[in-house]
């Protein structure tokens, strides 16, 4: 595989009101995350999630995913 990783960001609602639904997709995610790198990637390189949590606050995630592009190098 190769050196660099598919890095995959996104925000999640980890806590706060919608917390649950949040933990409840980012399970999924991770399983993916698992499943894919286990059978060698994707595109032959391995895939990163990088989940910012993002309070249940619709305020953060403009900052979250301006983050996620500038500073983590982070596709989504």
């Amino acid at each position: 595989m190769s050196a660099q990783p598919i890095r995959i960001g996104y925000c999640l609602s980890l806590t706060g009101p919608l917390a649950s639904n949040g933990k409840t997709a980012r399970l999924a995610h991770q399983i993916w995350e698992h499943g894919v790198n286990r059978k060698g990637g994707l595109l032959g390189r391995k895939v990163q999630m990088i989940c910012v949590d993002d309070e249940t606050n619709p305020k953060f995630v403009p900052d979250i995913y301006k983050r996620l592009l500038d500073d983590e190098k982070s596709i989504w």
